[in-house]
């Protein structure tokens, strides 16, 4: 134990001088956050000591506790301050207890314990993965994207970035875009960037065209995890749009989405409408087939007719329909599609897909389903599903179930999470594998189906499995699309609730409490009392429950570091934003910010916050 020398010898007990106090400290270094033990050793048993008459400076004091064999004796914990360059801490009592005899103490020795600088490493990210901008008719044009720190550092960071880590788009290099591998530095003190990539212009009508832009490494910074911070990312799609005419009247249909019901029996007329983009001066004729793309579903001379064909406009003329037969029939199916495409014009030039908007070359044409089902369907009543996981043990993820008509005999449907393993989601890590069945009872159309999702602490992207129906008994799985929203599969997703890795969870008890957070981002939660909560570094998160308000603003926790657009208070159980009263304090509390519950109740001082700076996004709900 690293010790010091009392600044006073003891008078024991005999009744002569003050009582003294030696203070000693287990370690002479300290980082961030670090704990040190402290021993105080008095002469006579003191009467009245308490936290508060410990002297610290950068840092905090908590657990105090009286020795069991030696009641002369105390020992505490101390938390380290926020670490800077030479700063030390010192810890002191003051002098204010007595013994037990009434005798006032006097100060003890002061403690110095020196604190090791400590290094925050920020991430790294674009503010938003996609971009647009026009081409240009000729030369460069400078494509701008701004690179983003999640928090300002003392060291310069270098980040590199290239756009040919991923030559995925569209768009080609040196055609339309000049291809760059460079790196941009952040002085210290700075968070954003501009880097740029030269678009080349040109007069050639067509589509609207995209490249990617990839931070590839960095240095004296971490670049970010899509989808683990939100909008920041590690790459962007940027797209080229084009800003050039065609040198004739483009054709195309008016959209490339069409659909109408097959009917029972015979044929009837799908309708599509092509439009020229401006009247002409001489006759436009446009070839159209749906054979030139035969990968729709839907099959020809059994759900439709094959037509190959063409139609003319007239001068002036800028609409036109033209028709395919589609089959009427009686069999309960799938929703199908066919392809129309235009072939080639004369007088007119086809339009480039997305150089014009809604315009297209192209239609899929989906046939409507019209007819029930023998028996009745079973499915799930949405291909989309979200829960938060938690934080520890399992908890289920419902899925409902529904028949499209009860049935007069039981219906029994198998499901599983293995049919389908695709998702991002791991089993026996994320959810607990299932593979079961369910039953209806005649008459019954709704039942619910449960996953186990396994709660953790780890900060990662959103995840997701697929639960999927395998069977059924008298009944038949839906076929996906032929009956609107229901599905035989649903997708999942596991949304992260966890603050990032560093963060470690820092507890009160009811009484009152000091508590210090670490140098990344931490969860404190004083659990009531007029607790005295500091976060000190990274971005953190103050938990709050309607159990923890006081009556009084003295008797409430004081948040002495809380950080607008930083920081975060966390809500728990059924506490809410709009359940909540901001409001500037009065008198020794002028100068902060007081969260109340609209009875007055006082949850929160808010030391040195300005109320009208605080808004919703400053609250989160915590599990």
């Amino acid at each position: 134990m690293a010790s010091s020398a009392s600044a006073a010898r003891s008078s024991g007990n005999s009744g002569k001088g003050s009582p003294t106090v030696s203070l000693a400290s287990d370690v002479d270094t300290l980082a961030d956050n670090g704990i040190a033990i402290l021993k105080f050793t008095f002469s006579d048993k003191p009467v009245g000591f308490a936290l508060d008459d410990i002297k610290v400076s950068n840092g905090t004091v908590t657990n105090l506790i009286q020795d069991a064999t030696n009641p002369n004796i105390y020992t505490a914990i101390f938390i380290g301050g926020l670490n800077e360059k030479s700063m030390m801490s010192t810890i002191q009592l003051d002098g204010a207890y007595t013994d037990l005899l009434g005798r006032d103490g006097t100060p003890s020795n002061t403690v110095t314990i020196k604190n090791l600088e400590t290094k925050i490493t920020p991430t790294v990210g674009f503010t938003s993965n996609n971009a647009s901008m026009p081409e240009g008719n000729s030369g460069t044009t400078p494509f701008n994207f701004t690179v983003q720190l999640s928090s300002p550092v003392t060291e310069p960071v270098t980040v590199y970035y290239s756009t040919d880590a991923n030559s995925g788009g569209s768009a080609k290099a040196n055609t339309d875009y000049v291809p760059v591998t460079s790196s941009v530095t952040f002085a210290p003190g700075e968070t954003s960037k501009t880097i740029a990539v030269n678009v080349i212009g040109d007069t050639t009508y067509e589509a609207n065209e995209y490249f990617y832009l990839s931070l590839t490494s960095a240095k004296n910074a971490t670049i970010v995890t899509n989808g683990a911070e939100g909008y920041r990312n590690s790459w962007v799609a940027a797209t080229i749009s084009n800003d050039d005419a065609a040198s004739t009247p483009t054709v195309g249909f008016t959209s490339n989405n069409a659909s109408m019901t097959e009917g029972n029996s015979g044929t009837k007329a799908f309708n599509f409408t092509l439009q020229l983009s401006a009247a002409a001066k001489e006759p436009v004729t446009v070839n159209y087939s749906t054979e030139a793309n035969t990968g729709g579903s839907a099959k020809a001379t059994t759900d439709y007719i094959p037509v190959t064909s063409s139609v003319t406009f007239a001068p002036g003329e800028t609409s036109k329909v033209v028709s395919v037969n589609v089959i009427g029939d009686t069999t309960y199916e799938a929703n199908e599609y066919f392809y129309l495409s235009l072939t080639s014009a004369t007088n007119g030039t086809i339009v480039t897909n997305g150089a014009e908007g809604y315009r297209s070359s192209w239609v899929a044409a989906t046939i409507i389903n019209d007819d029930a089902p023998s028996l009745p369907t079973v499915g799930f009543t949405s291909n989309n599903a979200s829960i938060t996981e938690g934080n520890s043990g399992t908890k289920p993820f419902n899925f409902t179930l529904q028949l499209s008509a009860a049935s007069k005999d039981p219906v029994t449907v198998h499901y599983s999470t293995e049919a389908n393993t695709g998702g991002s989601a791991k089993a026996n890590t994320d959810y607990v594998p299932v593979t079961s069945s369910v039953t209806f009872a005649p008459g019954e159309t709704s039942k619910t189906v449960a996953v186990a999702v396994i709660g953790d602490r780890v900060y990662e992207a959103n995840e997701y499995f697929y639960l999927s129906l395998t069977s059924a008994q008298n009944a038949n799985i839906v076929t996906n699309g032929a009956e609107g929203y229901r599905n035989s599969w649903v997708a999942a997703t596991i949304s992260n609730d966890d603050l990032p890795s560093t963060t470690l969870g820092i507890f009160g008890t009811p009484g009152k409490d000091t508590l210090g957070g670490k140098s990344g981002d931490d969860y404190l939660d004083g659990k009531g009392g007029p607790d005295l909560l500091t976060g000190y570094a990274g971005s953190d998160t103050f938990v709050l429950a309607k159990a923890y308000a006081a009556k009084t603003a003295d008797a409430a926790a004081q948040i002495m570091d809380f950080g607008h657009g930083v920081d975060h208070i966390g809500l728990l159980g059924d506490l809410s934003y709009s359940g909540l009263k901001i409001s500037q304090g009065s008198a020794a509390h002028a100068a902060d910010a007081i969260v109340a519950l609209p009875s007055g109740d006082v949850l929160a001082i808010l030391v040195g916050v300005n109320a009208a700076t605080i808004g919703a996004a400053d609250f989160v709900a915590v599990a």
